[in-house]
């Protein structure tokens, strides 16, 4: 197993001076799609073949968010996953699959993916979906990786699945 290292400090790669887009896409049509509309739409675009080489990219410079497109059901998209999480924690990033199951979706969500998108998808959708996730990152503090809302936002997913239990999703609805 092949250990992703940063080669830039973590503030550093918070703090993308301009919006850049990882995309790790195992089907080279799709890379040169994502690549073609993010770049349109004024992002610099990273492209990857695969997992390992995503993580590497994604170490050496700052991004924005990243978009991951890899085979479902497969081990390997939800260690990709985790990594990424564990690497950047707080990067936007939005799941692509042709997987339309609800447990597919459901686990990517969990293991840290923030939008799951599926195949076929509206280029003006993802977009809009990529643009409003990045957005949020910046308005709730993010940007700044030693405010106090960062900190809340970074705690382990333990901390955040007991609030979660804890608190109804909708008023009036309990568990």
């Amino acid at each position: 197993m092949t250990t992703a290292t940063l080669s830039i400090p973590i503030p550093e790669l918070l703090q993308a001076t301009s919006d850049r887009v990882l995309v790790i896409a195992h089907d080279g049509a799709l890379r040169k799609i994502l690549q073609r509309l993010f770049s349109t739409e004024g992002y610099e675009v990273d492209v990857a073949p695969g997992g390992v080489a995503g993580l590497e990219i994604l170490g050496q410079r700052p991004h924005s968010a990243v978009v991951l497109d890899l085979p479902f059901p497969a081990a390997s998209a939800v260690d990709l996953c985790r990594r990424i999480v564990n690497l950047m924690p707080g990067l936007p990033f939005v799941m692509l699959s042709a997987s339309a199951d609800p447990a597919d979706k459901i686990l990517l969500l969990k293991t840290g993916a923030d939008d799951y998108v599926t195949i076929p998808f509206s280029p003006k959708e993802l977009l809009k979906r990529l643009r409003a996730l990045m957005r949020r990152r910046l308005h709730v503090g993010l940007g700044d990786p030693d405010s106090e809302t960062a900190a809340k936002l970074y705690a382990p997913s333990s901390f955040q699945e007991k609030r979660h239990r804890d608190v109804p999703p909708y008023p009036g609805l309990v568990n």
